[in-house]
């Protein structure tokens, strides 16, 4: 009888691990040498399980310090399947603090992950690592020879850098800039320069955009729209101009004889709402958009010849 329990207690340890699923296990290290306060060490753990198998990730080490002088700072794992096997990748990330007196031998101590298959669970050993920290600089440099000349170097010396010819360029841009933006303002009546004079049309053309789209009928916007267009040619031409003064107005105005055609029916439109009283008509033959066009087309224009 208790021959019997000893054998089947030893045949469920033999089996307990293969039933989890584990096939292979790799450490991947980095170098054992040179490391010096602050530095960082990663290492890379690879499982290879069967397809059943799942990583138990709270037996995954948590980020924070592990001793006075050691952090494990990041812990990334990475999964990928292939042919009914599954391999995890386990990334870890370690910061030394330590400040050696000589050259010291320190140890990474070793943790188990946990697998389980079912009901069946198998814990796979990660080995320790040993590593190499090195001091900054030699406690006693006296005793090889070196003093505190030779063993930092000195200071760098600051040197001036001239500025004069970038400043001197920059004022030169500021300057040019300052004087295109005022040109610019002037030739498109804007700011100080909005109410200039000799520009009726530019004038017009602003305040005609504010209207309603309502169009040119009798009273209302439409017909202060035609008013303010009315009192830009009559600036412009130094007199009340009616529609027989076309032809002198383009005589004198040169630079306006592209608008000849739309000038004769702006009159036209006005002869119709002011005086024939046929608001809707004129809607017709001359709408804001129209009248909107007309103005800007002779603020165009009056901005090229003044």
């Amino acid at each position: 009888m208790i021959r019997g329990l000893v054998i089947a207690g030893v045949w469920m340890l033999c089996t307990w691990g293969a039933n989890a699923g584990l096939r292979g296990l790799k450490t991947e290290e980095p170098r054992a040498f040179g490391y010096f306060t602050g530095d960082i060490l990663v290492r890379r753990v690879s499982i290879l399980v069967d397809g059943t198998t799942e990583l138990i990730r709270a037996s995954l080490p948590k980020p924070g310090p592990l001793t006075y002088w050691l952090d494990l700072t990041q812990v990334n794992v990475e999964e990928a399947k292939q042919s009914g096997e599954r391999r995890f990748t386990v990334t870890l990330t370690y910061q030394t603090f330590y400040v050696p007196y000589d050259s010291k031998k320190l140890t990474i101590p070793s943790w188990s992950l946990r697998l389980a298959a079912g009901a069946q669970a198998e814990e796979a050993a990660i080995p320790a690592f040993t590593f190499t920290s090195s001091p900054l600089r030699e406690l006693f440099p006296d005793k090889s020879g070196e003093t505190a000349e030779t063993i930092l170097r000195p200071d760098g010396q600051p040197h001036s850098f001239p500025t004069q010819l970038l400043l001197a360029a920059l004022m030169g841009s500021a300057t040019v800039a300052l004087l295109s933006l005022i040109l610019l303002a002037r030739h498109l009546a804007w700011g100080p320069f909005k109410r200039r004079a000799r520009r009726p049309f530019t004038r017009a053309a602003r305040l005609i955009a504010r209207y309603s789209p309502e169009g040119c009928r009798g009273g209302g916007d439409g017909a202060e729209a035609l008013l303010l267009l009315h009192r830009a040619f009559d600036e412009t031409l130094g007199q009340r101009m009616l529609a027989e003064d076309l032809g002198r107005f383009l005589v004198e105005h040169p630079e306006h004889a592209g608008c000849q055609a739309g000038i004769a029916q702006f009159f036209e439109c006005s002869r119709r709402t002011f005086f024939a009283g046929i608001a809707a008509e004129a809607s017709e033959r001359e709408t804001r958009s129209a009248l909107l066009k007309l103005s800007r087309a002779l603020a165009a224009g009056e901005r090229k010849w003044r």
